[in-house]
This record gives C-alpha cells, sequence and structure tokens, in this order.
C-alpha cells in the first residue's frame, strides 16, 4: 500500500477535527467505496483536493450514505453508554467521529463535497437537510462534549437518514 501525505485544505481545516495540517493516507484504500473500518475524518475531500485520484462518494452517495448511518448506530451507542456514565471526555471520540459522519453524510446526499468554510451558507442551499440544520449543527459544533450535543446529533442523524429514503423513493 502506498501512503500519501497531504495538507489539510483550508476549506477543511476546523480545530474539531484537525490538531495538524498535514495528514497521512493509504491511497489504496481510497480508491473505492471504504466500509469505514479504519475511518479518517473527510479522506476523500483531502486526497481530491491534494490531486489525488480517489473514490468520490459525493457523485455516488448511495453506496456511502446506508454505511455512514450504520457507522452512526454503533457510535451512538458507545456515546451514549459514555454519558450515561458521565464520561464525556471519553464520549468526545465518538461525538466528533459522528459529527464528521453526520457533515459528510449531509453534503454527500447534495451532491456536494464536504466545505467546512462557510458551511452555514452552502446549507441553505442544500435540497436534502434536516429541519434548522445550521442552527442545531452550530449547537453541536460549539459543544460537543454535552449531553444535549449527543442528543441533537442523534436526532439530526434520524432526519437525515429519513430525507435520504424518502430521496430515493423520489428518484425510483
Amino acid at each position: 500500500m502506498s501512503q500519501v501525505h497531504c495538507k489539510i485544505p483550508a476549506d477543511l481545516e476546523h480545530p474539531l477535527f484537525y490538531s495538524s495540517n498535514e495528514l497521512a493516507l493509504e491511497i489504496d484504500c481510497f480508491q473505492v467505496w471504504d466500509n469505514l473500518a479504519e475511518y479518517a475524518v473527510y479522506p476523500y475531500e483531502i486526497l481530491a483536493a491534494n490531486g489525488n485520484h480517489a473514490f468520490q462518494p459525493w457523485q455516488e452517495s448511495g453506496q456511502a450514505l446506508p454505511d455512514l448511518f450504520a457507522k452512526w448506530k454503533t457510535l451512538s451507542l458507545e456515546a451514549g453508554l459514555l454519558f450515561a456514565e458521565r464520561n464525556t471526555k471519553e464520549a468526545a471520540g465518538p461525538m466528533i467521529e459522528g459529527l464528521a459522519i453526520f457533515i459528510s453524510a449531509l453534503f454527500w446526499m447534495n451532491g456536494y463535497p464536504v466545505t467546512l468554510s462557510d458551511w452555514q451558507g452552502r446549507l441553505s442551499g442544500f435540497d436534502f437537510k434536516p429541519v434548522n440544520a445550521v442552527e442545531r449543527l452550530e449547537f453541536v459544533m460549539n459543544r460537543p462534549l454535552l449531553y444535549h450535543s449527543y442528543k441533537q446529533l442523534t436526532e439530526l442523524m434520524i432526519e437525515l437518514e429519513k430525507q435520504y429514503y424518502k430521496k430515493i423513493a423520489l428518484q425510483k
């Protein structure tokens, strides 16, 4: 497998997701849709921005979105148990990953790669999104370690999954 060092593009830089401006990725893992066993935050967008050929799930979201929803269900159980034990520091990992999964699913479902710069403006033009998505997502991004953020993210994912299946039904 060939590893490539990629610069995190400016439109994906966010302190919640990256602490440095470079990331090493196994490029061979991202030529097709990966089953998220080793999920990196926004790897497909990073590879594309660095000029590396990789699968582009925003063009073929039908493969990726059901896997993202399934991955969230696993993370949600993990985060829920950690919050129940009042272990918020340990809940940070599943919450950040779950937040990245939600954002990826939201952008990909609307046919776009993830962009974190001016994401609020981008969401306003999306056809498929949960009600009050911008305000609710801002709340979760600003306070990811609160139990209320966990509940909000859970509801956002449920609504987005419903929107996805509605979209599939409309396309048929």
